[in-house]
């Protein structure tokens, strides 16, 4: 869903939910090669406001659920993830912007003790390399703080390389960092995933 309240103030909401069997590795959504039926939802809510035409500020907050239907699964794996998050957006050219980010993000499990905090400091830059093919990154740093385990650092990065076309895009995404733990005794979890996405439009409508 998308509104424009006027020329500088844009809303932006998006709402994703299934119940499967299959692990969703994209979203990080079961330990690796267990097949169990469960309930995910991953919501985001976005406000980009233009303080000058070249200057903008987005802030969001993303919301995400994973319940097990299988209570043995479920005692280590349900959890609650909210992250807010604010960023400046800068246009340095028609092809180019750049950007800093805070975000910071809470995991909390139902039951297993691996509670968690984190702290993401990141830089971006968005270019425009053809007139189809777009360039993302974001890196930086993240700070996690576990209940009653102390504090770790890890390098995140997060980017895509897309190919725009009338009806159809191509998207290869990649992403490191910290993951929400798959078991009670592996409290720290730095993950890397790539992967391809391609989206078609079969008509006009």
């Amino acid at each position: 869903f998308t509104h424009n309240f006027s020329s500088r103030l844009f809303l932006y909401a998006s709402v994703y939910a299934s119940y499967q069997k299959e692990p969703n590795f994209d979203s990080n959504i079961g330990p690796e090669n267990v097949r169990a039926a469960h309930f995910d939802t991953n919501d985001n809510l976005a406000l980009t406001y233009y303080w000058l035409p070249r200057l903008a500020s987005i802030t969001s907050y993303t919301f995400s659920r994973v319940d097990y239907a299988q209570q043995s699964i479920g005692n280590s794996q349900d959890r609650f993830d909210n992250t807010i998050a604010e960023r400046l957006q800068f246009s340095l050219t028609t092809r180019t912007s750049v950007s800093g980010e805070y975000r910071y993000e809470v995991i909390d499990y139902v039951t297993a003790p691996l509670d968690s905090t984190t702290h993401y400091l990141l830089v971006g830059v968005d270019h425009l390399l053809t007139e189809h093919l777009v360039v993302r990154a974001d890196g930086g740093e993240a700070i996690r703080s576990l209940q009653n385990q102390g504090i770790s650092t890890s390098p995140y990065f997060g980017g895509s390389l897309d190919y725009l076309s009338s009806n159809h895009t191509v998207s290869w995404v990649t992403r490191y960092g910290f993951e929400a733990p798959n078991a009670e005794d592996v409290s720290i979890r730095k993950t890397w995933r790539t992967g391809l996405l391609l989206t078609y439009d079969l008509s006009s409508r």
